[in-house]
C-alpha cells in the first residue's frame, strides 16, 4: 500500500522548507480531493491538511506513516510511480512484525469530527506537528510504533493517512485494513524526502 498523490514544488527559506501535495481518495485511487502542506526543519515537521470526506459528523484521525530511511524501502510500488515506500516497508520486521530496514514509524498526528461541506459530504481542515524524537505507541495508541528520528526532518519520507471511523475495530485493522480500493482508509498524501542522503547513522 502506498499513497498515490502528486507532490508539488517545495518552497525553501534557509533550513525551513515547505512542501505541498494533493490529497487523494484511496478508496478509488481517484483525483485530488483536497490539499496538504508540510513544513520541514532539521528536527521538526508540521503543516495543514484540508480535504473532503464521505459524510459529516464522523470521527476522523490523521496519521503519520514515517520512513526514516526511505532509501531502504523495497519498492517500486506497482502503478504508484511517486514512491518506493509502502505497506511492505511498514511491516518488514521478523515474521511480518512492525519495523524493518526503512525504519518505519506510525504516529498519530491529529483528529476531529468532519464538518458539513454543504453538498451532502463532510470535510476537515486540520493542523499537525511533530518533533524529532517523538515515539508512537503507548496504552492509548496500541496501533502505533517506532520513532521519528531526531535531525531527520529533511531525510524522512512522510505519508499522511486520513482515516474515517465508520465502524471501529482494533487500531491496526482500522488503520491499515482493508487496503484500497476497498472501503477503509479514505485519503492519503505523500511528502517525498528533500535530502536523498543515505546516511544510516541513527539519532535518538
Amino acid at each position: 500500500m502506498s499513497f498515490f498523490s502528486t507532490p508539488l514544488p517545495a518552497a525553501s527559506f534557509a533550513d525551513v522548507t515547505t512542501q505541498y501535495s494533493e490529497v487523494n481518495d484511496l478508496t478509488q485511487v481517484a483525483p485530488a480531493t483536497g490539499a496538504a502542506s508540510l513544513v520541514r526543519s532539521k528536527n521538526a515537521v508540521g503543516g495543514r491538511i484540508s480535504t473532503t470526506l464521505s459524510m459529516p459528523g464522523l470521527p476522523v484521525t490523521v496519521w503519520y506513516i514515517i520512513f526514516n530511511k526511505p532509501h531502504k524501502c523495497v519498492g517500486p510500488i506497482p502503478d504508484r510511480g511517486v514512491t518506493n515506500c509502502g505497506f511492505d516497508d511498514v511491516f518488514a520486521g521478523p515474521e511480518g512484525s512492525p519495523g524493518g530496514p526503512a525504519d518505519p514509524a506510525v504516529i498519530n498526528a491529529t483528529g476531529g469530527i468532519s464538518a458539513d461541506d454543504g453538498i451532502a459530504g463532510g470535510s476537515i481542515n486540520l493542523v499537525y506537528g511533530l518533533k524529532g524524537g517523538q515515539v508512537g505507541g503507548g496504552p492509548n495508541q496500541p496501533c502505533c510504533f517506532g520513532k521519528f528520528k531526531k535531525n531527520n526532518g529533511h531525510r524522512a519520507e512522510i505519508h499522511l493517512l486520513v482515516d474515517e471511523h465508520h465502524v471501529f475495530d482494533d487500531w491496526i485493522t482500522d488503520l491499515f485494513f482493508p487496503n484500497p480500493p476497498a472501503e477503509g482508509n479514505q485519503r492519503g498524501v505523500i511528502f517525498l524526502p528533500l535530502d536523498d542522503d543515505d546516511d544510516d547513522s541513527d539519532s535518538d
